[in-house]
């Protein structure tokens, strides 16, 4: 069941000293982020409330009743803003966005890179096959079922093969891969 406007008004007059305060310490939790202010927020929480934007509950505490809808307010405010945000950065991005096509110069530095990681590869793993067969089939690629499947690998196999290649490139390259 649903409160009416005329009972929404009465449990608004109701509201005691230390029920405002805590709305009020809500409003301005919640209103970092936003385009309101905590008053504005509490201000428009009542609003949808008496408008009938937002239903009460004759069951549900008056109090957390206005703490939801501001709540839901203010999560909708910044989901709004990041949007906004996103869109700027996009518009601006389209202003500095270099061509997807690589230059000669990029593909070379690429090649040399991807030769140079394929070379530390070998060596790192020249007595693996299992770990080989799995950085192959990834280069590829491949998903964990098709490598499975090309190297009669079975779940544990290829589990193992993959904690053992983590740990030697993470001991040979504790501060990540620098070409």
């Amino acid at each position: 069941m649903l409160l009416e406007r005329s009972e929404i008004i009465a449990r608004l007059k109701a509201l005691s000293q230390a029920d405002l305060f805590r709305l009020t310490r809500g409003a301005r939790l919640r209103c970092l982020g936003t385009d309101y202010g905590p008053d504005d927020l509490l201000q428009e929480a009542i609003r949808r409330i008496l408008d009938g934007q937002r239903t009460v509950p004759s069951d549900q505490p008056f109090v957390a009743c206005l703490m939801q809808v501001m709540r839901s307010i203010a999560w909708a405010s910044r989901k709004r803003l990041r949007a906004v945000a996103k869109e700027a950065e996009l518009v601006q991005m389209e202003d500095t966005v270099p061509s997807p096509t690589p230059t000669p110069e990029q593909e070379a530095a690429s090649n040399d890179a991807c030769a140079r990681l394929n070379e530390v590869i070998v060596d790192m793993f020249g007595d693996d096959d299992e770990a080989q067969a799995v950085l192959m089939g990834r280069v590829d690629g491949m998903t964990p079922a098709e490598i499975k499947a090309a190297f009669g690998m079975n779940q544990t196999t290829y589990d193992t093969a993959l904690r053992r290649i983590r740990r030697r490139v993470a001991k040979h390259f504790p501060k990540g891969w620098k070409p």
